[in-house]
Parts: C-alpha cells; sequence; structure tokens
C-alpha cells in the first residue's frame, strides 16, 4: 500500500508542477495589461486542478511522506484563495497574478522536491560558464546569447508532442500519463516516444549552434581534459542540452 501511494504521490506532484507551469504559460501570452478571457478562463482551470492534486497528495502521503502532509493540505488551500480571487476580480493584471503564481510555484519546488527547485540552479541554462570556471575548467569561451526556447516555448512544445501522442492512443492515455510525459519532455527534453539519436544531433548540430548538457562538460573537465575535446566528446555521446536541442528542432522544422 505505501509503495502505491509513493506512485500516487508522485503523480500528484508532476500534476501539480504541470498545471502551476502552464497556468504561467497562458499570463506569458498576456499583451500589456490585457488577459483574454479564455486565458484567465484557463488559469483558473490550471489551479483548480493543481488545488485537487494537493488535496489528494494530502491523503497520498499519510504513508508516503507524513512529514509534507500539512504543506500540501495548506498548498491546497493557497491554490484555492487564489483561485477565487481571480473569479471575483474577473480581469486581473498579468504580471500580478504571474509573479504570485511563480511564488507558489517556488514554494512547491523547494518544499516538496529539491530537484524542481529552480532557485537552486547552478547548472543547465543557469550558469553554465561560471559552474566550469569553478570548477577548473580553462579556455571555456564568453558567454553570448543563445536561440533556446523561453519556458512558455519550452512547455508548449512539450504539450504539442504529447497531444500527438494523444491522438495515437486516444482514451487509454490517462491524465497521469500524460503529465508525467509532459514533465519528463521539460525535464529531459525528449519528447515522448521519440528518442533523439546522436546521427540527428549531428545533422542539427549543422545547422545550429548547439551546446552540450554542462554537466556532461564538468565531469570531463574535472577529469582533466581540455574544454574543446569534452565538448566534442559529449555531442558524441548525445549530452547535448534539451532546451537547445528542442529549440533547434523548432528552428529547422524537424
Amino acid at each position: 500500500m505505501e509503495k502505491k501511494d509513493k506512485q500516487f504521490l508522485k503523480w500528484n506532484n508532476d500534476n501539480i508542477l504541470g498545471n502551476l507551469l502552464q497556468a504561467e504559460d497562458h499570463l506569458t501570452q498576456a499583451k500589456g495589461d490585457y488577459i483574454p478571457s479564455e486565458h484567465i478562463a484557463c488559469v483558473s482551470k490550471h489551479l483548480l486542478i493543481a488545488q485537487m492534486e494537493s488535496m489528494e497528495a494530502s491523503k497520498h502521503c499519510i504513508l508516503a511522506a507524513p512529514e509534507k502532509c500539512d504543506f500540501y493540505k495548506n498548498f491546497g488551500d493557497k491554490l484555492r484563495n487564489l483561485r477565487y480571487e481571480i473569479e471575483e476580480k474577473g480581469i486581473v493584471k498579468p504580471q500580478e497574478l504571474l509573479h504570485k503564481i511563480r511564488s507558489l510555484r517556488k514554494e512547491f519546488e523547494k518544499n516538496i522536491n529539491k530537484s524542481y527547485d529552480t532557485s537552486q540552479c547552478k547548472l543547465g541554462v543557469c550558469s553554465l560558464v561560471e559552474e566550469i570556471v569553478k570548477k577548473g575548467g580553462e579556455h571555456m569561451p564568453e558567454k553570448e546569447e543563445k536561440d533556446v526556447l523561453g519556458l512558455g516555448e519550452l512547455v508548449h512544445f512539450c504539450w504539442e508532442a504529447v497531444r500527438q501522442k494523444e491522438k495515437k492512443l486516444g482514451a487509454s492515455y490517462s491524465k497521469y500519463e500524460k503529465f508525467k510525459d509532459v514533465w519528463e519532455c521539460i525535464s529531459t527534453g525528449q519528447p515522448p516516444d521519440d528518442p533523439i539519436s546522436p546521427l540527428e544531433i549531428e545533422e542539427l548540430r549543422a545547422k545550429c549552434d548547439l551546446k552540450p548538457h554542462p554537466i556532461c562538460l564538468l565531469r570531463k573537465v574535472t577529469e582533466g581534459i581540455p574544454i574543446e575535446e569534452a565538448e566534442e566528446q559529449c555531442l558524441r555521446e548525445g549530452k547535448v542540452h534539451p532546451i537547445s536541442l528542442m529549440a533547434c528542432r523548432l528552428k529547422v522544422g524537424k
């Protein structure tokens, strides 16, 4: 029973995070101080789903993670209060609402799963140069602008990939599996049922400025491998940063 509750709790966590990210994505579509009514309705819907998942998690955690039960209950109350605030006001300032939802997401990331906590990000797209320099890497090229996806585009890309999978599977594709696939797509850069081969990486690399995942670089640089050679090895191994890879795929129409 405890094992099953742990699995359900993981689904709850992924669904809460997925819906908060989607709510943020809707708000990034707003222009100026106006949010179209359809986006308001979607934001409210995503907050409701996240709220219900939090309430469900407060029960699954009794066996799986009892120390987190109070957090889930209080977090669900916060989501409900914010949803009521939106529905009563009707039209809200997008940046103000975006800030509130992001604050809730960060609170969730920090308290539930440290691996979700983007405020602690020291790898990935956050600070590649600083980390490699700190670890002893030499001749690191200067930072420059990259053609990468923003958060909203990344979430949109992953949901589109999941919708394509849903067309094939139909009703047998549960909402839990959908949210799980979306989260894994965001985390890994691998669209569901669409593994990225080293050959495709080489093809994309010829068309885009692809950089490998910094964890791969850090490991090789700390082993004494020159940064240029480490980059080549990581690219050959297929360990390219997922956001850069997905941006490149969109750019070349893959």
